[in-house]
């Protein structure tokens, strides 16, 4: 969580120091979910594949200069989209 319905995702093959630049940088004050996928090329898929998905959504924003955020006030929906 970023602030308020604004919500950051990406994929990564360092996740704590990812944590750290976005902590430094964002200031988020929640993890909602973290998944582990089993290679670099599927994390990529799969999140090619969401950002479409919030697109067609209507909910992926360009905020913080950054591509991979969504607006929402239900983010459990959308981990649950990740988790099927």
């Amino acid at each position: 969580l970023v602030e308020p319905g604004f919500y950051k995702f990406g994929i990564t093959q360092h996740i704590y120091s990812r944590l750290q630049t976005h902590k430094r940088k964002l200031n988020f004050t929640a993890i909602v979910h973290i998944f582990k996928c089993v290679s670099r090329q599927s994390s990529f898929r799969i999140e090619q594949k969401f950002k479409k998905f919030a697109a067609d959504e209507g909910i992926l924003v360009r905020k913080y200069n950054q591509t991979e955020i969504i607006n929402t006030n239900n983010p459990q929906k959308y981990v649950d989209w990740f988790a099927r």
